[in-house]
């Protein structure tokens, strides 16, 4: 196990190098800088771009997130640095309870419909695998505020308390009703796609597993009927439908990556992907590069711990 892991982390630290040399390269070719509104200034002009630094001094600075000397400072008045460390908080909320709201129910909505397929289970799982894959984000994300927030008055439009900022404060935030009134809807806008992709996936794999004739025998030593047990759901069915399922886990990761984007300006959200989106429209390629590394990141660094847990979950994997 310590070999695979290692040899997966190698892998990462190589991917990121990659990723670094291929932004270094691409700054001189990025476009000039236009005026950007900061936080907390009114909209002044930029100044001109440091030029291009050499490529050790940037690769030093993105290993420490500190890209002051190679990038100078964004539009917004203060090293992308710091101002990556405070939104990406913020960003990471929204997609760990998009994470917790999809996956749940993807996986269990999944399981229980191919074990009643033409029960009421099975028939709203194949309702929510269709909407959810033929809904965009950038539809869906709207459609919620206009029933849950104008119509029903259930959740607030925006934060008009500081809320988001208050959680880099006091972490407790994150369970208060206010938190959760406001941080809902743009997780369920992400998490909602989850839930169909995992269903639709998880369906024909638990449905498979149940016809092999393993779990087939281990159903009858459990119970004369024909009926599949907890004990050998779990011990069988779950584990065999999990390795078949987890092909997709690396690609829902990227699809909460760019829900992020998509999500963040639609809910007023000061995260990361709000920046993104702000600093591409204000051609701040500082920024643009910042954000860049740092998404980079987290999907190397999510992909590879899949890799892991896969392995864990089906010890054949570490042999390939």
């Amino acid at each position: 196990m310590a070999a695979f892991v290692s040899r997966h982390l190698t892998r990462a630290a190589a991917m990121l190098l990659l990723v670094a040399v291929v932004m270094f390269a691409a700054l001189p070719t990025l476009p000039a800088r236009r005026e950007a509104a900061t936080e907390a200034t009114p909209v002044r002009p930029l100044p001109d771009p440091p030029p291009v630094q050499p490529f050790l001094p940037f690769l030093a600075g993105a290993l420490r997130l500190d890209f002051e000397q190679a990038l100078g400072k964004s539009a917004y008045g203060q090293p992308v640095s710091a101002l990556l460390a405070r939104r990406l908080p913020i960003t990471l909320q929204v997609s760990g309870l998009a994470l917790l709201l999809g996956v749940g129910p993807g996986l269990l909505l999944g399981a229980l419909a191919a074990t009643r397929p033409e029960r009421w289970i099975g028939r709203l799982a194949r309702a929510v695998a269709l909407v959810g894959h033929s809904v965009p984000v950038i539809v869906l994300g709207p459609l919620l505020i206009v029933i849950f927030a104008v119509m029903l008055g259930w959740v607030p439009i925006a934060d008009v308390q500081g809320t988001w900022q208050r959680t880099l404060t006091d972490p407790w935030t994150v369970f208060s009703p206010a938190y959760l009134r406001l941080a809902i809807l743009p997780a369920s806008a992400i998490g909602f796609g989850l839930v169909a992709v995992l269903t639709r996936h998880m369906r024909p794999a638990v449905r498979e597993a149940l016809r092999k004739p393993s779990v087939q025998a281990a159903r009858r030593r459990q119970s004369p009927v024909p009926t599949t047990t907890w004990a050998v759901f779990r011990r069988h069915v779950l584990r065999d439908a999990l390795v078949q399922v987890s092909g997709i886990f690396a690609p829902l990761l990227t699809m909460i990556v760019l829900g992020g984007f998509i999500v963040e300006p639609v809910f007023t959200i000061p995260g990361i992907g709000q920046v993104f989106v702000d600093s591409l429209a204000a051609r701040d390629s500082n920024v643009l590069v910042g954000v860049m590394l740092v998404y980079s990141a987290l999907l190397v660094g999510g992909g590879t711990l899949i890799d892991v847990l896969v392995s864990w979950l089906d010890p054949r994997i570490r042999a390939m």
